[in-house]
């Protein structure tokens, strides 16, 4: 595929530059400087679409303000235009005859950077035509897991009502003589309905994502071999809306990820909080629980962070780092 595209825009380019040539060569007198004049003028062109398409967007604009961005791609361009003026002034000026335009007068001023300001043009369009195809993609993709998930999703739920009724007869069969067995059935219960329930629908409220995620941690606390202390605290609306199992990923890495099962006396935090119009999730356990220097790059967060933006674009931050005992994460997200 790459070389196709490789071959496809060498194929455009020499048709472009004959073109070119063709329209000097009939209102212009000498080869030699026709062929400058065309060399000049797609060198420039060439260099400003490759340059900002391959190297000054992917490299600066994820990572710069916009108003940082255009200044960059402003230098950019006049550092272009500069160098196209001097070769044209000093070696092709002088290859044609008196009434050359190269001579840094408004015309040659004018003609190098409105041709140039039109390559830059034909740049930006190819970077969104880029992008739009990108993330075409990432949806169809997203669209297809999901496809995938709601498939097995209802090879899972095989008659859920008789799953559901023998849970409650556990329950209460063993709540009697094993109320710590009947709560966890319980939560087990709740976890299985909110997946069959909740999470197909498009928003759900952040106190079922919250008390899902409670049961979640309950059941997992009770498989570690040694207690973990775990510390939650929250200061948020829990009647606010939220895309379900948005929050889940990060809870299941802490225990595949953050918590040592042959190490006694662990601690991790949990802490939501509601600050303007955002919601701020962050998670810290202690570093010596990472998998051997995994850093959490599983299938689960890159699927994640495939999903942050698809729903927010870039209006999101996912970030993780080390201090020398613990490990941080935290999820931003805006309120819509």
């Amino acid at each position: 595929m790459k070389k196709q595209l490789l071959l496809l825009q060498f194929i455009g380019w020499a048709v472009a530059f004959a073109l070119f040539y063709v329209y000097l060569a009939a209102r212009l007198q000498g080869g030699p400087y026709v062929l400058a004049i065309s060399l000049s003028s797609f060198a420039s062109f060439m260099l400003i679409i490759y340059g900002y398409a391959t190297f000054l967007y992917p490299r600066y604009y994820p990572r710069l303000s916009a108003m940082t961005f255009v200044a960059t791609v402003s230098l950019f361009f006049i550092l272009v235009v500069l160098a196209r003026l001097g070769v044209e002034w000093l070696i092709i000026g002088p290859m044609g005859s008196s009434s050359t335009i190269f001579n840094l007068g408004r015309t040659h001023l004018l003609y190098d950077i409105l041709s140039c300001f039109f390559a830059l043009v034909i740049g930006i369009l190819l970077v969104s035509v880029r992008e739009n195809v990108a993330r075409q993609k990432r949806e169809a993709e997203l669209r297809r897991r999901q496809a995938e998930a709601e498939l097995n999703l209802l090879k899972a739920q095989l008659q859920p009502h008789f799953l559901f009724n023998s849970l409650n007869n556990l329950y209460y069969d063993v709540y009697k003589s094993l109320p710590d067995v009947a709560r966890r059935i319980a939560m087990l219960s709740d976890i299985m309905r909110y997946f069959m329930e909740q999470s197909p629908r498009e928003k759900v409220a952040l106190s079922t994502e919250l008390e899902f995620i409670r049961n979640y941690i309950a059941l997992e606390r009770v498989r570690l071999p040694h207690p973990v202390s775990i510390q939650w605290e929250q200061e948020v609306d829990e009647g606010i809306m939220v895309p379900p199992m948005l929050l889940m990923p990060l809870v299941e890495n802490l225990f595949k990820h953050g918590i040592d099962k042959g190490k006694e006396e662990q601690q991790a935090s949990l802490s939501l909080q509601q600050q303007e119009k955002q919601l701020i999730f962050t998670l810290i356990n202690a570093l010596p629980g990472q998998s051997q220097g995994q850093e959490r790059k599983g299938l689960g967060l890159v699927n994640l962070r495939e999903r942050l933006q698809l729903l927010y674009g870039n209006r999101f931050s996912l970030r993780t780092s080390t201090t020398k005992e613990n490990f941080f994460t935290q999820l931003i997200i805006p309120l819509i």
